[in-house]
């Protein structure tokens, strides 16, 4: 819920007609429905396309520092709680939660221009979410919802080393709900620079859902954000370090 308004509406019948009540009734309901728009809260909510106030740019967020204790797969069950399936129109993706007072993030072709996204977690239940801020260059989003106390990924924003074993988590693509949460294994193969822009490849096994996904080190750190994959040849998949991610949403 964004807002909650209440406003009242009358009519003055002056004959009785066929129907009457209901035509009361309808009046009675438009001329509500005319000073819930003379509102102003209601007006700047609704007019307010285009790119949302970006309250989540330079907010202060309280995420996790990297963890060297215990393995991925010992925390891989809080980790998949973690991890979650993005719906924007008809986009589809992945994201992940990265502070328990409930901010995520995820690939900015996911969002698309949307304000509003709707997140479902592990657990089926499904909210709505505010895109806070978003930047289209390096592809990244940070969005906003109102749960509080979500299990969240601890970050690693020093880069992974070649032949590093990583993991990647998401839901593989549209009508493929059923497969979130997702987790595939591979290693660090290098890094590149595509069109200006740094990225980590690794031959984890992604696809288009995947967008948004976390990829994640032995120990259960993101080290980056699956973006794209190479369909021209196996193995080639390119995720956003996470540093990149933080840094260009101007995250505290």
């Amino acid at each position: 819920m964004f807002l909650k308004l209440e406003t009242e509406g009358s009519v003055d019948q002056k004959s009785s007609a066929r129907n009457g009540a209901d035509d009361a009734l309808n009046d009675a309901f438009s001329a509500a429905v005319k000073n819930l728009l003379g509102q102003k809260q209601f007006h700047d909510l609704i007019v307010s396309s285009g790119e949302p106030q970006l309250e989540g740019h330079g907010a202060v967020i309280r995420f996790k520092d990297c963890e060297t204790n215990g393995t991925v797969v010992d925390k891989m069950p809080d980790i998949q709680t973690a991890v979650v399936t993005l719906f924007a129109g008809d986009m589809m993706g992945s994201g992940f939660v990265i502070s328990q007072d409930g901010y995520l993030l995820s690939n900015q072709h996911v969002v698309g221009d949307a304000r509003y996204v709707r997140i479902k977690f592990a657990t089926g239940v499904e909210v709505n979410g505010e895109v806070v801020s978003r930047e289209r260059e390096r592809d990244v989003a940070l969005i906003k919802c109102g749960e509080q106390g979500l299990k969240c990924l601890p970050v690693r924003r020093v880069l992974p080393t070649t032949g590093e074993e990583v993991y990647a988590i998401g839901t593989p693509g549209p009508g493929q709900q059923n497969l979130s949460q997702t987790v595939t294994r591979g290693i660090v193969s290098g890094f590149r620079s595509l069109d200006g822009q740094d990225y980590i490849q690794s031959d984890t096994a992604i696809n288009p859902g995947n967008s948004g996904g976390p990829l994640i080190d032995k120990h259960g750190n993101v080290v980056g954000l699956a973006v794209q994959k190479r369909f021209d040849a196996e193995g080639l998949g390119f995720f956003i370090p996470i540093d990149d991610a933080i840094r260009v949403l101007d995250i505290k």
